[in-house]
């Protein structure tokens, strides 16, 4: 019906519209509208950029920049009033590079674990890591060493390794040096490797024990091949000064979710967060080596990659599935270099990954002040819901061998 009503006592009059009575009010009704329009944009943009940038109102004297690094002049301690934090350095499967990364006759240099590496494509094609200093005189093969048909050579006397560390020719002598190429003092130290998925890892044991089965292609990267998912983006976040075992602790506080994380990728004092979580959480029960599935049965697929967690498979209608992978590599005590990886359904949906690595980089950041400045019980105070720590515990225990690298309080070895 028309807003404007016959006139009545006016036979056969058609309904009419005073517009030009209306224009003049719309006009001025859409020139307002405009103005705050434009005026709202920068208010916009400046409440996405504080949001982007994590603010918390300020306590005492410690600004969030701060509390994220940690003070200057306090260095983190593996023993604090007699609770200590376990060994640095996990025995397991460690993330170096992407394969696109190392190609046919280059050579790399690597510093994890407290471990100078050397990691190389040789001309057939296979990798190799080996310890990065030359048997011969303590060279660096890293810094002007170069790959020579199935090895690498020294920059300083031109000693030859194959990709299992073992020493090939030595050019200085006549045949070669066949006989201190027998010699086991004269080899490198080798790491086996592993290649899938477009990344490559090596096993890092304590005690040169060999991989524990299941191979990582049946395990922890096998959701990627099932799901036929091919890599879309990656993402290096800041070195986290924290223990590498923090993380997993996820597997067994499942509170935290409700506070630490109630703020969807925003620190939990942030007033400016528009977006709030709700989780569904299950007491007394995590998913790792040792537990339960809902059926009773037993997990028995330890997945040892270190602490790396794998995220939720993710799908979106129309873009198709993602999974992301998180991967954690202690280079230090209380240093560990944090990388993302994602893979999409299709090659198309990219952007959408690249979007999806900065919504977890987001999330664990949430996380980063408190792994970054907390101690580790011993004996936990547990109250009534919380999962077993002693089982966790237990768990984490397998991790390390007679070997395994221990420290002091000033981190001397």
């Amino acid at each position: 019906k028309s807003r404007f009503p016959h006139h009545s006592g006016v036979a056969g009059r058609e309904p009419r519209c005073e517009a030009s009575a209306l224009m003049p009010r719309l006009a001025g009704e859409n020139k307002y509208a405009q103005l705050s329009a434009v005026a709202a944009i920068p208010v916009v943009l400046y409440s996405v950029w504080r949001l982007l940038q994590d603010p918390a109102p300020t306590r005492g004297t410690k600004s969030r920049t701060q509390l994220h690094y940690g003070p200057a002049d306090r260095r983190r301690r593996k023993s604090v009033d007699g609770d200590d934090f376990p060994p640095p350095y996990p025995n397991g499967w460690y993330f170096l590079c992407a394969s696109k990364d190392i190609g046919v006759g280059c050579l790399r240099s690597f510093f994890i674990t407290g471990r100078e590496l050397v990691a190389f494509r040789n001309a057939e094609g296979e990798v190799g890591v080996v310890s990065a200093f030359c048997a011969h005189q303590g060279v660096h093969i890293g810094h002007g060493g170069f790959v020579d048909g199935d090895g690498v050579r020294c920059p300083y006397h031109h000693w030859k390794f194959g990709t299992d560390g073992k020493l090939q020719h030595i050019p200085q002598l006549e045949d070669g040096g066949a006989r201190d190429c027998d010699r086991d003092r004269n080899h490198l130290k080798s790491f086996p490797v592993t290649e899938d998925s477009g990344l490559i890892f090596c096993w890092v044991h304590a005690d040169g024990e060999d991989p524990l089965a299941p191979a990582l292609s049946a395990s922890f990267l096998r959701p990627i091949k099932d799901a036929k998912l091919s890599w879309a983006a990656s993402l290096r976040m800041e070195d986290f000064h924290m223990h590498v075992m923090e993380p997993s602790h996820n597997t067994v506080d499942w509170y935290h979710f409700k506070t630490v994380h109630h703020l969807l990728a925003a620190h939990w004092l942030n007033k400016l967060a528009p977006l709030y979580a709700t989780y569904e959480t299950q007491q007394a029960r995590a998913m790792i080596y040792g537990s339960k599935n809902d059926n009773g049965s037993p997990v028995t697929d330890p997945q040892l990659l270190v602490f790396d967690q794998r995220a939720t498979h993710l799908e979106i209608p129309v873009v198709g599935q993602f999974l992301m992978l998180l991967l954690m590599v202690p280079v230090a005590p209380f240093r560990t270099e944090m990388q993302l990886q994602a893979y999409s359904e299709n090659w198309w949906a990219r952007p959408v990954a690249h979007i999806l690595l900065w919504a977890l980089r987001a999330t664990l950041t949430q996380d980063r002040e408190i792994w970054e400045n907390k101690i580790m019980h011993k004996t936990r105070n547990s109250i009534k819901g919380d999962w077993s720590w002693t089982m966790y515990d237990k768990w984490l225990r397998q991790f390390y061998s007679p070997s395994s690298l221990t420290w002091s309080d000033d981190l001397s070895w």
